[in-house]
């Protein structure tokens, strides 16, 4: 679901921003066909008939299952959109490439695990001849070859972009530019790098903003809730936080409700309906909504394009808008939802 473009303080750097992240279900091949194969009848018919098969991480994490969402939504009447998930399991990748060779689909909408873990699998699909086009991470720039495209998110400019928010936030609490402010961002992959290294670079604009600590662990709520909790003990004087998932953020806002620490000004890069509540009452300050279904829709339609031997260009950013309680009303709905 498109949200209207707001214009923000906080935007005035490039705003050419997108974002992602993670999760856990079981899925050789798709488990329930009648629901894997899902497709939208309300469209134009086009041409039709096309087999396209997607492969996500995961279909446990709700920014995976709402780019889907976007896929279908754009999918022509006729085609079967045939979803896989192979649960972070670079093997069980493979497997499914090959179901998808033997089911002969038309092409493959992949969001890749890792640039390099998935070159087995790209390799598998240039050699069969079937069009790939990725989206979420980005590939290896020698790899760019073998995607037709690629639909990504800029993670360094949601690092910014999330570093500029809390440095206005803290501004907006406490009346200057001054903080001590912790990152929940896993950078053991190239986004959670990249996105820390956008956020680093935005607060070095703020002399007397400093980035103490990052949590650089796993982010799901529990997890989360452990690690802010000890962060916050360690460092009493922390009156920052960006996470750069929901599940982290939201779980910092919970510590801090428990906690009575509302003066810690809490961001993140996910725009969920629980962040959207946070924000209403003020326990958040901001969030970046990254848009999956939009980003989902623009991998449709671009590798229809490509199908239709249209030119495209080779990489295509998805945007993203920032949410605070200053436009959270004019922001008809989260893009994606708990």
């Amino acid at each position: 679901m498109k949200i209207r473009k707001l214009t923000s303080i906080f935007m005035a750097a490039a705003m050419v921003v997108m974002l992602a992240a993670c999760g856990k279900t079981e899925s050789g091949t798709p488990k329930d066909t009648s629901q894997q194969t899902e497709t939208d009848k309300t469209k134009d018919s086009g041409k039709g008939g096309r087999k396209i098969a997607v492969q996500v991480g995961t279909l446990e994490q709700t920014f995976y299952t709402m780019c889907v969402t976007g896929i279908k939504e754009a999918a022509k009447e006729g085609d079967e959109v045939i979803v896989y998930s192979p649960e972070w399991d670079q093997e069980k990748q493979l497997s499914q490439v090959e179901d998808m060779i033997t089911k002969g689909v038309d092409c493959v909408l992949m969001a890749p695990m890792d640039a390099d873990g998935c070159l087995p699998s790209m390799d598998l699909l240039k050699q069969s001849g079937i069009p790939l086009l990725t989206f979420d991470r980005p590939l290896n720039e020698e790899d760019y070859d073998l995607a037709v495209a690629q639909c990504l998110i800029s993670d360094y400019d949601i690092g910014y972009n999330g570093g500029k928010a809390l440095a206005e936030g803290l501004k907006e609490k406490n009346g200057e530019y001054k903080g001590k402010v912790v990152t929940y961002c896993y950078t053991s992959t190239l986004a959670g790098v990249d996105r820390l290294k956008g956020f680093d670079d935005a607060i070095a604009e703020y002399p007397d903003i400093e980035r103490i600590y990052n949590c650089d662990d796993e982010w799901d709520s529990e997890t989360a809730t452990r690690v802010i909790e000890n962060v916050m003990t360690s460092n009493p004087d922390m009156n920052g936080f960006w996470g750069w998932s929901s599940p982290s953020t939201t779980a910092c806002a919970q510590v801090c409700k428990s906690a009575g620490r509302d003066d810690i000004v809490i961001t993140t890069n996910e725009c969920t309906k629980e962040v959207y509540d946070y924000i209403e009452e003020g326990a958040m300050y901001a969030g970046l909504d990254i848009n999956p279904v939009g980003l989902g829709k623009t991998a449709m339609n671009t590798m229809y394009d490509a199908l239709d031997g249209k030119d495209v260009e080779g990489i295509i950013y998805n945007d993203v808008t920032l949410i605070t309680a200053k436009n959270l009303n004019e922001a008809v709905t989260p893009s994606y939802e708990e």
